[in-house]
């Protein structure tokens, strides 16, 4: 079975230390989907949490560091994974999903990745997206009637 990079980006989520949840309808990789485009999410698949600079990830995926650069510096400012600068370089890391990537998609929501979030509440099993913190902020968009 050929499984796509949403799949493989959920899967490599679910190791972090927070894990990910898994919906049987799928609507786990809706989320992610609204969140990353395809090459955005096998790019984050890919990345270890402890973090790589951009030369020892180029050369682990077989690309260009240039073009890299530009790409990992675009899903940092959408809050998809995490960049900083370091002793060795700017280093760049997969980060967890609540407590991370969907803290940092709150300025970016609109009222479908809303629909989406409330959709996973009580579809998951033992967990779900939600935490009180997100669900009382007031960051969601109205969804409306």
């Amino acid at each position: 079975m050929n499984i796509g990079p949403h799949e493989r980006l959920a899967a490599t989520l679910d190791k972090t230390p927070n894990g990910f949840v898994h919906i049987e309808d799928g609507t786990h990789l809706r989320v992610l989907e609204w969140i990353f485009t395809p090459e955005e999410a096998e790019l984050a698949s890919q990345m270890k949490m402890r973090g790589e600079i951009a030369e020892e990830l180029a050369r682990r995926f077989g690309v260009s560091e240039r073009g890299l650069v530009e790409q990992l510096e675009t899903m940092a400012k959408k809050g998809q994974i995490r960049a900083w600068n370091s002793s060795t370089g700017r280093r760049y890391s997969l980060i967890v999903f609540i407590g991370g990537i969907w803290e940092y998609q709150m300025d970016r929501a609109d009222p479908r990745l809303a629909a989406l979030m409330e959709d996973t509440s009580g579809k998951g099993v033992g967990r779900d997206f939600s935490t009180p913190s997100l669900l009382s902020s007031g960051s969601y968009p109205s969804i409306g009637p």
